[in-house]
Parts: structure tokens; C-alpha cells; sequence
């Protein structure tokens, strides 16, 4: 099932607070399948990024590869 709303997150810097942004999206309101968030890891690495948000209790999707190669976590 497609979602209503993509949101796209860009990261690149994992000092910004990216937790806070994607459990501000997820407290909007929408659920599950309505809403799906996207965070595109820019130059950094997409383990990094999953761990940063794991910490935080924020579980992610699978890994896919961008355009150029690097990796994208959705």
C-alpha cells in the first residue's frame, strides 16, 4: 500500500538532532500505512544513521541505495 504522506528528512551532519525531527513527524497524527518517513543520509554512513535513530527508540525500515551508490535509509 502506497502511504498518503512521504515525508523527507535530509541529514548531513549526525550532530543535528534528527530524532527529534522524525518523532515530531510520527506525532502528527497520521499512522501507519497513512505516513512514511524518509531519511536520506547524505555523505554519511547509513549505519550511523539507523544507530542514531535506534538509540533514540526510533526503529527504520530496510537500507536503499541512492542514485550514486550511498546509501539512503529509509
Amino acid at each position: 500500500m502506497t502511504p498518503d504522506v512521504d515525508v523527507i528528512i535530509p541529514v548531513h551532519d549526525l550532530a543535528r538532532p534528527l530524532a527529534r525531527t522524525v518523532r515530531s513527524v510520527l506525532a502528527g497524527g497520521l499512522d501507519a500505512p497513512q505516513l512514511r518517513v524518509l531519511v536520506v543520509a547524505h555523505n554519511l554512513d547509513a549505519a550511523a544513521v539507523r544507530r542514531m535513530l535506534a538509540g533514540a527508540g526510533i526503529t527504520s525500515g530496510a537500507e536503499a541505495p541512492a542514485a550514486d551508490g550511498a546509501g539512503s535509509t529509509p
